[in-house]
């Protein structure tokens, strides 16, 4: 199966969350032009959906899968992937099945992944119509639709809880379909992780370092500006398979392009889609 990887960072975490793939090239947005985008909230550790717009704006086959450092990809998933069966116009979920952070990272095999008596919490399954849970671990779409949905949310930056969810309501309220591929990826607890520190920030939501989960995601759709995915910002190699881009406030968008959106019917019985207006 041809596959291009790509490692795209901004205000990177220490391991394991560098535990990364082999990657065919690595993007990084250089220090000093983090600071206009973490000034709407200086406490986010860091920008994962910023950095991922990035990774999509420059993807170059057919269909991207967008997905963290710490997870790792199912069986089913795989071969699901490998027979190309996947359909253009229609989003791709995959659960999230948490492990125990005592597993042995170094032994990881099959047997571990998929040994039940290795879940960390009930494996989570994925409901119509939007399949929300942990999406930002696994959203797969071909790249021509990624692209005229604009990719993730740019423009509300004061968290990056929610974004993944928020990308589902956008695409569904664009009349793009979405399905469960059918098996899980795994990911290993380990600190830091939301599902770990949830519980510390709960009556200061705001002080949470993936930003107060509380904001509108399910209420509100966006349209990010033709330059999203800092589309223009200037490369810089940093030799064969490293790229660091600048940019400017030019590059940020204000805060001021949300078009609200209330649902105003969820699924009906008969299946149809949910309906919303503006």
């Amino acid at each position: 199966m041809p596959l291009r990887t790509s490692c795209c960072w901004w205000n990177g975490l220490p391991s394991p969350e560098r535990r990364c793939w082999p990657t065919s090239s690595t993007t990084g947005v250089r220090p000093t032009s983090r600071r206009p985008a973490a000034r709407l909230n200086p406490r986010l550790v860091y920008h994962e959906f910023l950095a991922k717009n990035v990774g999509v704006r420059r993807a170059r086959g057919a269909y991207v899968l967008t997905t963290n450092c710490d997870v790792m990809l199912g069986r089913h998933v795989l071969r699901r992937l490998e027979s190309r069966t996947l359909a253009p116009g229609v989003v791709y979920r995959a659960p999230r099945w948490d492990l125990v952070a005592t597993i042995d990272l170094e032994r990881l095999d099959w047997a571990c992944l998929e040994n039940p008596a290795n879940l960390a919490r009930p494996p989570k399954t994925l409901r119509p119509p939007y399949f929300r849970g942990s999406a930002g671990d696994f959203i797969a779409l071909d790249r021509a639709t990624f692209h005229t949905l604009g990719g993730f949310n740019e423009i509300y930056r004061a968290a990056r809880f929610g974004i993944d969810a928020n990308f589902l309501i956008h695409a569904r309220s664009s009349g793009i379909a979405i399905e469960d591929i059918g098996g899980p990826v795994y990911h290993v607890d380990h600190g830091g992780s939301y599902q770990t520190v949830r519980t510390q920030y709960a009556g200061h939501e705001a002080d949470a370092p993936y930003g107060d989960e509380r904001w509108s995601y399910n209420d509100v759709v966006y349209r990010n500006r033709p330059g999203w995915g800092l589309a223009a910002a200037p490369e810089r190699p940093l030799g064969a398979r490293r790229v660091y881009l600048d940019f400017s406030w030019e590059a940020v968008p204000p805060l001021v392009d949300l078009a609200a959106v209330l649902p105003v019917a969820r699924e009906s019985a008969a299946g149809d889609p949910t309906r919303l207006r503006s």
